[in-house]
């Protein structure tokens, strides 16, 4: 590929889908420590509640302190282990910024595809796809910091589970 789309392009490509694939994975990352802290949280205040329907006999105790560190341990693996063990490809990443970026037109798809091609079996690329490719990287990042804000998300999911926490 970087005989067709030549060699700066070709990196400047790959360091934006870097970019916006560390960005994804940190969206993923704070999602998934606002579940962790609101169930981690509900998960206490529903022993604290239980305990103090039970009197705090030693049974309870005991039975509540396994439920919270195994709900805890079920919300860690859940929504920080299991996002981070995909991998995820140069396509799907290609489709995430088409999906939050439909002014880009399929740019970066026809990019990562020509790069698809090229590496395997086309040793051209048309001029129209290398011209979009040479100012691709641009337009990605003076686009990006407003389309992949992670924190819209965040608020949203803070805010569906901080209503069970303040209600209790």
């Amino acid at each position: 590929m970087t005989e067709a789309l030549g060699g700066t392009t070709r990196q400047e490509l790959v360091d934006v889908i870097r970019t916006v694939r560390t960005r994804w994975r940190t969206k993923l990352l704070l999602r998934g420590a606002v579940v962790v802290v609101g169930g981690g949280l509900l998960a206490l205040a529903l022993a604290s509640w239980g305990l103090q329907a039970l009197k705090f006999s030693t049974a309870s105790v005991i039975g509540f302190r396994i439920a919270v560190f195994t709900i805890f341990a079920a919300l860690v693996a859940w929504w920080f282990a299991r996002p981070f063990r995909r991998r995820v490809t140069d396509l799907q990443v290609a489709l995430y910024v088409e999906e939050h970026e439909p002014s880009l037109q399929a740019a970066i798809l026809s990019a990562v595809d020509a790069g698809a091609m090229t590496g395997t079996s086309s040793p051209d690329v048309p001029p129209t796809v290398r011209a979009r490719i040479k100012y691709l990287p641009k337009t990605i990042a003076r686009t990006s910091p407003v389309v992949l804000n992670a924190w819209t998300s965040v608020r949203r999911d803070s805010q569906v589970s901080g209503g069970p926490i303040t209600a209790t």
